[in-house]
């Protein structure tokens, strides 16, 4: 959510694929775990990037459009990886991938559940606290000039179409360790958790607690995952 807000909230685009961004990072670390052998340190990062990378891959066509024609190319990539999940033998297609071990402890214990819910926690205020230094300098600035108007921040200087890209770029980084976070949690993944509606959940937590704020995502989130499960 916080990655999101980046987009949504300071650079005013609208994306309903980020489902896919977090299956790509959740797949890669789950994949290089389990077939290659990976320990968590390793494949989680490599997962991170792999996102990464795929949101350049997708930033670079799709932000030439704007509004409602960049929400609808981002929604056919979130379709793409749901299907290409469901349908490819290498990503386990309906089966998914079973067995994902967590992280280890520098003993070669496995992290309980506790423990991996400290590192997610320290891991989520660490990149709360990224956001906030970002928000304020000289980089927060400009993204936020693309939302207030990009014919102005163009007179200005500034190269719209790149800090575009810089500002998906980060949002699918986060979206990417997410996914990468909730496989070794979950230690089992399949394509009906990518689905649209996980998307929409996304950005519904950055609506909720406020788009281009800085704890927005935060009060969205724990609004929306808490207030169920307290009912």
């Amino acid at each position: 959510a916080i990655g999101l807000d980046i987009l949504v909230g300071w650079t005013g685009q609208i994306s309903l694929g980020h489902a896919g961004l977090y299956a790509v990072g959740a797949y890669t670390s789950a994949l290089l775990a389990t077939k290659a052998g990976f320990p968590f340190w390793i494949s989680a990062p490599l997962g991170v990037a792999a996102s990464g990378l795929t949101g350049v891959a997708l930033a670079l066509p799709s932000l030439r459009t704007k509004g409602v024609y960049l929400a609808m190319v981002t929604l056919a990539f979130g379709f793409m990886a749901e299907v290409t999940a469901n349908r490819w033998s290498f990503t386990g297609g309906p089966m998914g991938i079973m067995a994902i071990p967590g992280p280890t402890l520098p003993s070669g214990a496995e992290m309980n559940a506790t423990q991996y819910f400290w590192l997610i926690g320290g891991t989520a205020l660490m990149v709360q606290m990224l956001a906030t230094n970002l928000y304020r300098s000289r980089v927060g600035r400009i993204l936020f000039a693309l939302r207030g108007s990009e014919a102005a921040a163009e007179t200005l200087g500034i190269n719209v179409y790149v800090w575009k890209v810089v500002a998906f770029v980060l949002s699918s980084v986060c979206a990417g360790l997410g996914g990468v976070f909730f496989a070794h949690q979950n230690g089992f993944i399949n394509s009906e958790t990518f689905v649209f509606g996980l998307s929409v959940q996304m950005l519904a937590s950055v609506l909720m607690g406020g788009t281009g704020t800085l704890l927005g995502p935060l009060v969205g989130s724990v609004m929306l995952n808490l207030l169920p499960t307290l009912f």
